[in-house]
């Protein structure tokens, strides 16, 4: 059974993939358009080809936008970027700078950090939006050490953002879901210990977005929690000290004299102030229950966006646009053209002489003389 605490948050991701979901949905659809332009069958629409091949009418498609995708694309490769750290601050130098500027680019050599990031780059260009993820994982089965892994998300649409991001990178998000589906069989070898182990009616009913009859969709749901903690300046012998007070067990504050009482000390306040502190959160879900918690070092949520140019339509929603969009109508009046003109060119007959049924003696079959000769 899941405490009341537990019960609260499952309701809370249980909302938010569906409000999420429902917002990000005009934008992956969009994309879904920019990527079928960009495939093998072109941008005509379905039911247009369904209707041309059932007549054995061709249907065309000559690309003639990848080109300039590629163009783009290709710079990025050809400049890879990294990251750049200059020194501020009261003890940085160029050194430290220089050590930790290394560090992140050995970190970036060993996980393929470039591909992460080209990855996400090309999904932007092609379709509007991409994402890679940063992660920890141990060094080995057998230490406690661990390191730094940069990857691609393949899936663009298995990621959903907080909608409600004021900046650009996506920096401030308070929430972001990474979902994927399991058979109800990989389920339970992957999560033995889950509560849960059989999918029944009753169950199906409490996430019917997460669970079917065939397989169970998982969420990676990452979450920042904020605290509001008191921060002190102390005076010390040492000198001036910032200290959060719910850090320092059974320390107290007077506030007559101005001071924090702890471990039998009077220290002099010289200001004080409250402060939001936050905690990333990632909680693995399957929408009944929380399968696992992690406490994320960082200060963000580790999933990094890459979009195209963004606006607000007229009726205030965000639109994400990419490098493929604005060419879809031509690509597809050009097909359309060069169908044309292959049906026409295969309307020609073949035959030599062609004449009125009897006026030639002759056991031509003239219903194909557009195709055999």
């Amino acid at each position: 059974m899941n405490s009341e605490k537990d019960e609260d948050l499952l309701r809370e991701i249980r909302t938010h993939y569906d409000d999420d979901a429902k917002f990000w949905s005009q934008n992956y659809e969009e994309g879904d358009n920019d990527l079928q332009c960009l495939s093998v069958k072109g941008p005509w629409p379905q039911e247009e080809r369904e209707r041309r091949e059932l007549a054995m009418r061709p249907v065309v498609h000559q690309d003639i936008i990848k080109q300039y995708i590629r163009r783009i694309v290709n710079q990025a490769r050809l400049n890879t970027r990294g990251i750049k750290i200059n020194p501020s601050g009261e003890n940085a130098n160029e050194k430290t700078a220089e050590l930790r500027e290394n560090r992140i680019r050995q970190i970036g050599y060993e996980t393929n950090a470039k591909h992460a990031r080209l990855s996400a780059l090309q999904q932007a260009v092609e379709c509007g939006i991409g994402f890679y993820l940063v992660r920890t994982e141990f060094v080995s089965p057998n230490s406690f050490n661990q390191k730094i892994i940069v990857e691609p998300i393949r899936n663009r649409k298995s990621v959903l953002m907080d909608p409600y991001c004021k900046q650009a990178d996506r920096s401030d998000a308070k929430r972001c879901i990474i979902i994927d589906r399991y058979s109800h069989e990989d389920f339970r070898r992957k999560w033995p210990k889950a509560s849960i182990q059989s999918f029944n009616a009753d169950v199906m009913k409490l996430a019917p977005s997460w669970i079917t009859e065939k397989d169970i969709q998982v969420g990676s749901y990452f979450t920042v929690e904020i605290k509001e903690k008191t921060l002190l300046l102390l005076k010390t012998p040492e000198g001036t000290i910032e200290q959060f007070l719910e850090d320092l067990k059974g320390a107290e504050i007077d506030q007559k004299e101005n001071a924090l009482i702890w471990e039998n000390q009077v220290v002099p306040i010289l200001k004080q102030r409250k402060s939001e502190c936050k905690t990333v959160m990632q909680y693995m879900t399957n929408g009944v229950e929380i399968l696992s918690r992690v406490k994320w070092v960082g200060s963000t949520i580790p999933v990094i966006m890459l979009a195209g140019n963004e606006y607000f339509d007229k009726d205030g929603k965000l639109v994400i646009d990419s490098a493929t969009r604005a060419g879809r109508e031509a690509q597809l009046t050009f097909d359309y053209a060069v169908t044309n003109q292959v049906e026409k060119i295969g309307q020609i007959p073949k035959a030599k002489f062609w004449g009125a049924k009897g006026q030639f003696n002759t056991s031509t079959d003239f219903e194909h003389l557009h195709s055999d000769p």
